[in-house]
């Protein structure tokens, strides 16, 4: 199975990506990950997508508790 198909749903930054639908995203792929085998580039490019989402979940979730004062993050 050709994991980018899956990826190839979501373009980060993009204003209707479901976070919700990214977690059901890591769930489907580490399931099947654990009954497949893939190849070292079809693992990279998962891992730099779920690197990029935590990046994004982490800067919103920043911004909504550090909107009264500068975050170290945006410096």
């Amino acid at each position: 199975m050709k994991f980018q198909n899956y990826l190839s749903r979501y373009s980060i930054p993009n204003p209707g990506f479901n976070y919700l639908d990214y977690y059901g995203l890591k769930k489907i792929l580490t399931t099947l990950e654990a009954k497949t085998t893939l190849d070292s580039a079809e693992f990279e490019g998962v891992d730099r997508f779920f690197q990029h989402c935590d990046a994004e979940l982490h800067r919103i979730n920043c911004h909504f508790d550090c909107m009264k004062k500068r975050c170290a993050f945006y410096l």
